[in-house]
């Protein structure tokens, strides 16, 4: 292996090689600093722009679907949690009509989902869904959190955790774990 303290012993000729050495480290220490400094606030104003960029093009998608009198599946959830959770009258209509709702795969869901889920399932109508009062026996998930594959359309493993904390909350015992052991 090549050792580069005995070349710069070898450099400094009767001279204090060691130092240079040392020297050569401490400079070199420095230029990778600035360096990372450098990517860092490259990486940055990168994101910043094409963040703005980005901006630009979901506006302009927003604006052709509205043109256009489309919706995409996002927009559908959000339409059903908004009027589910801002319009009561309809919130109890489709709560009296679904008085029971399975899912399976519920690591899969995502915020928009599980809240919509929670104000069909709740007694009542509160402000945070989190703190909704769930009709006994209305809701029954099935979810593995480890299980979890769907991140790339917004699939949020901790929407299974929350739901788990809200349903504990009430019920302490309603939460089957089940394992091959």
């Amino acid at each position: 292996p090549l050792n580069c303290e005995a070349a710069w012993l070898r450099v400094g000729r009767g001279g204090d090689g060691g130092a240079l050495f040392d020297e050569a480290g401490r400079l070199l220490a420095h230029a990778v600093a600035c360096f990372e400094t450098l990517l860092g606030r490259i990486a940055t104003a990168l994101a910043s722009t094409l963040s703005a960029e980005l901006d630009e093009v979901l506006s302009d998608y927003a604006r052709f679907k509205r043109d256009a009198a489309l919706v995409d599946f996002d927009d559908l959830l959000q339409g059903a949690r908004a009027v589910v959770r801002d319009d009561e009258g309809v919130r109890r209509s489709v709560s009296d009509r679904f008085r029971f709702i399975l899912v399976d795969e519920f690591q899969d869901t995502d915020g928009v989902q599980a809240e919509l889920i929670f104000r069909l399932t709740a007694e009542d109508s509160a402000p945070d869904w989190h703190e909704g009062v769930q009709r006994p026996g209305a809701l029954f998930l099935v979810g593995d959190p480890k299980q979890s594959i769907h991140a790339f359309r917004g699939a949020d493993p901790s929407c299974y955790e929350a739901a788990k904390r809200i349903l504990l909350r009430r019920w302490p015992d309603s939460v089957v774990e089940l394992s091959l052991i």
